[in-house]
């Protein structure tokens, strides 16, 4: 049976979506909503695509709401270095639903930055990349708009969420919280820091590709390697200016044509 509604939470990656989703997960729900969250997903969805009926309880009624949140049904960290081209791959099933889509968008320097180096973490060396591709997060909600039709969609900057975040959960839930977990257990890797990477590219090209992955976690969970030096940004200043004003001007298109926390 149908959900009266379908809150589709997408991240994207690198936007605290590990954080929101262990409040979610550990949040006290109201009656008539059921959240699912990113493993269920990936296991029921990413890995067989059956659509919304393998992972929705037997008891739902017509008149509930699912929530649920994953940032990989837009595609992994890679894909999301082209700003996630084919979002239909995981998300066709949900056309005939009512849904409601909220996504965060992040200034590109540190969006881009931060998924280079996740990506690292699961796939060979890619360079990082120089510019914005497919039409960036405004591309990226017309595709959305194109493959689901219907939706509602909410968006928020990053930017916002650390003085903002009970409010956007309480949109991501649609409403549907009853007591909010007084925090997150966030993310439990270590990020990876300037040191790490650095010694990552020195590195990289004495093992293959399909290894390199393996080579990054091992330099992650290395103690004298971690440090304390920052997180890895990879840009210059001018690379920083350039992405970061296409950001705001991407982010005034959003505003004129989408439901956007101001």
């Amino acid at each position: 049976m149908a959900p009266a509604l379908l809150c589709l939470h997408l991240g994207v990656h690198k936007t605290a979506t590990t954080y929101i989703q262990s409040v979610l997960e550990r949040s006290d729900w109201r009656e008539g909503y059921f959240y699912i969250g990113p493993w269920v997903s990936r296991e029921s969805i990413i890995s067989r695509d059956p659509g919304l009926a393998d992972i929705v309880p037997d008891v739902i009624r017509r008149d509930d709401i699912v929530v649920l949140s994953d940032e990989n049904l837009l595609g992994n960290a890679a894909a999301g270095l082209a700003f996630y081209p084919r979002p239909e791959r995981h998300l066709a099933w949900a056309r005939q639903l009512k849904v409601s889509i909220c996504l965060c968008v992040r200034d590109y320097a540190d969006f881009l930055s931060s998924a280079w180096v996740e990506s690292l973490r699961h796939g060979a060396f890619r360079p990082q990349a120089r510019k914005v591709r497919n039409g960036g997060y405004v591309g990226l909600l017309e595709r959305l708009e194109r493959l689901l039709p219907n939706a509602d969609f909410f968006v928020w900057n990053y930017a916002s969420f650390r003085d903002r975040r009970d409010e956007i959960l309480d949109r991501i839930s649609s409403h549907g919280l009853a007591k909010l977990a007084v925090d997150g257990v966030g993310d439990q890797r270590p990020s990876p820091s300037c040191g790490v990477v650095t010694t990552y590219l020195q590195l990289r090209n004495l093992v293959e590709g399909p290894k390199q992955a393996e080579l990054m976690k091992k330099l992650i969970s290395n103690q004298n390697i971690r440090g304390n030096e920052g997180k890895f940004n990879g840009y210059s200043e001018e690379d920083r200016r350039v992405l970061s004003q296409q950001f705001a001007t991407d982010l005034e298109i959003i505003k004129s044509r989408y439901r956007i926390l101001r």
